[in-house]
């Protein structure tokens, strides 16, 4: 065959060939979603973490400050969700 009829060959319309039972495959669709959701989001929170933690390093670095109004809304959410578990 000459390269000018191997060029012009079209592979996509040849006849099809038989396919493997992909049975072997044991996840839904929504679990595979999720946990691929859930790779996804952690990726991202520790991106973040390690952003945080490679900016505490530099000389410019000033610490955010916590104000009374964070402990109180921390106390509340704790409440609710020991009243919810309850």
């Amino acid at each position: 065959m000459s390269l000018r009829q191997q060029l012009s060959v079209k592979p996509w319309l040849a006849q099809r060939g038989v396919v493997a039972d992909a049975s072997g495959f044991v996840g839904t669709t929504p679990k595979v979603t999720l946990w691929v959701f859930l790779c996804v989001a952690s990726v991202l929170f520790g991106l973040f973490i390690a952003a945080y933690f490679i900016r505490m390093a530099y000389a410019d670095w000033r610490p955010i400050p916590v104000p009374a109004l964070l402990w109180l809304n921390t106390v509340i959410l704790i409440g609710s969700s020991m009243a919810l578990q309850w």
